[in-house]
C-alpha cells in the first residue's frame, strides 16, 4: 500500500510538472504572439473555434502572466525588456516623422501646383476706339485710346488691376463753330484701381467684370492751323534756305485733375503664352463739378497675361 501511494505520488508529480511545462510553453507562445503584434499564425486554430475577442483577451492576460514569470525566473531580463520597449518607441517615433514629412511634402507640392496654375501677377496692353456718350457726345467726336496695366491675382477668379489709360477725342465742328475756334480736342489720362472678377478663369473662353475708380487728368485744347518756318541746309549746293512747314498752333488750353469711376465687362479667349486676347468696354465718368461731368465709353482690344 505504501509503495502504491508512493508510485501514485510520483506519477501525480510528473503529470503536474508536465502540465506546468505545457502551460509555460503555451504562455510563451502567447507572449511571442503579443510581442509581434498578433500578425503571426500562432493562434489561428484558436481563432477558428473561439470568438476572436475571447482569444485576444486571453492572450493579453497570458502575456501579462508570462512576462511576470519569465522576468521573475530570469528567462527575460529587465534590461532586455527595456531595450525592446526602447526599440518600439524609436520605431514609433520614426513612423511619425515619416508621416509628418510625407504630409509636408504633399502640402508643398500642392502649393507649387496651385501657384503654377494661377500666376499671382498679370499684365495687359491694348488699344481701340473711344465713343463719347450722353451730353459729352453732343460736343465730341469718336476718338481713340491706348491702355496698359499691371495687377495682382488674389485667386483664379478675383484680382485687382492698376490701369493706365489715355483717351483722345476731337471737338466736333458744331461746337467749334459756336465758340469760334477752327479746331480742338479733349485728352484724358487716367490712373485707376479696378477689381476684376473672372467667371470662367480656367476655360479657353472667359467672361469677366471689371470696374473701379481713380484720378483723371482732363485737358482740352483749342487749336488753329499754322505755318512754321525754319532754316534748312542743302549739302549738295552748300546753301541755307528757309522752309515753311504746316503745324497746329494751340490757341487756348485748360486742364484739371478730377476723380472718376468706371465699370464694364469683357471677354477673353485663347491660352497662348499663358495669356489671353481680350475685348472689353468700360464706361467712364469724370466728376468735373457738382452738376457737370464727362462721360465716354472706350472699347479696347489687347492681350492679358
Amino acid at each position: 500500500m505504501t509503495h502504491f501511494l508512493g508510485d501514485l505520488t510520483f506519477i501525480g508529480r510528473a503529470v503536474y510538472e508536465s502540465i506546468v511545462v505545457v502551460v509555460i510553453v503555451f504562455l510563451s507562445y502567447c507572449w511571442r504572439y503579443k510581442q509581434q503584434g498578433g500578425n503571426k499564425s500562432y493562434l489561428k486554430a484558436a481563432h477558428r473555434y473561439l470568438p476572436i475577442p475571447i482569444v485576444d483577451q486571453f492572450v493579453n492576460v497570458a502575456s501579462a502572466f508570462t512576462y511576470v514569470g519569465l522576468t521573475s525566473y530570469g528567462f527575460v531580463t529587465r534590461e532586455e525588456t527595456r531595450e525592446r520597449m526602447s526599440r518600439s518607441k524609436r520605431l514609433e517615433e520614426l513612423t511619425m516623422k515619416r508621416i509628418a514629412l510625407t504630409s509636408c511634402l504633399g502640402l508643398l507640392i500642392g502649393g507649387v501646383l496651385s501657384a503654377q496654375e494661377t500666376s499671382r501677377f498679370s499684365f495687359d496692353l491694348g488699344g481701340g476706339f473711344t465713343q463719347p456718350v450722353g451730353n459729352t457726345g453732343r460736343h465730341l467726336d469718336t476718338g481713340w485710346n491706348i491702355q496698359g496695366g499691371v495687377g495682382y491675382n488674389f485667386s483664379s477668379r478675383f484680382g485687382a488691376m492698376l490701369q493706365l489709360d489715355y483717351n483722345s477725342m476731337g471737338i466736333n465742328s458744331t461746337t467749334l463753330n459756336n465758340i469760334g475756334f477752327p479746331g480742338g480736342n479733349l485728352n484724358v489720362f487716367s490712373a485707376t484701381i479696378d477689381p476684376i472678377v473672372h467667371l470662367n478663369p480656367h476655360g479657353h473662353f472667359d467672361v469677366y467684370l471689371i470696374g473701379g475708380g481713380g484720378l483723371y487728368h482732363r485737358e482740352q485744347q483749342f487749336t488753329a492751323p499754322s505755318v512754321s518756318t525754319f532754316t534748312a541746309f542743302d549739302p549738295f549746293f552748300g546753301a541755307f534756305y528757309p522752309v515753311a512747314v504746316p503745324t497746329t498752333a494751340i490757341l487756348s488750353s485748360y486742364s484739371v485733375n478730377k476723380p472718376g469711376v468706371n465699370g464694364g465687362a469683357g471677354i477673353a479667349f485663347g491660352n497662348k503664352w499663358h495669356g489671353k486676347f481680350f475685348a472689353e468696354a468700360r464706361y467712364h465718368r469724370i466728376f468735373v463739378t457738382s452738376d457737370r461731368h464727362t462721360d465716354y465709353l472706350p472699347v479696347s482690344f489687347g492681350f492679358r497675361w
